[in-house]
């Protein structure tokens, strides 16, 4: 949250992006989103949790939980291929 500095009066100004899976509008929170070459929703980056590298499900804890995803310490340029896949 920022203060715009448009507005008149001081009034909070709430940063956030759309989904680039599902196009709903979210925060940019760290509990609302994540955020690794586009923006995701907590909802489609935990249903697509096995596309992000091990170093993002650490940085974002608050969305992913403590839970590692089957194959995550083996993770490979085939992983990144899957994310790719998510961006278009």
């Amino acid at each position: 949250m920022a203060v715009d500095p448009f507005a008149v009066r001081a009034r909070p100004l709430f940063l956030g992006a759309p989904c680039s899976l599902c196009a709903r509008p979210v925060c940019t929170g760290d509990a609302c989103s994540v955020f690794y070459a586009k923006r995701f929703c907590a909802d489609c980056a935990r249903a697509n949790v096995a596309a992000f590298p091990p170093a993002v499900l650490k940085a974002s804890a608050k969305v992913f939980g403590s839970a590692a995803p089957p194959g995550a310490a083996s993770y490979s340029n085939r992983t990144f291929l899957s994310v790719a896949t998510l961006w278009i």
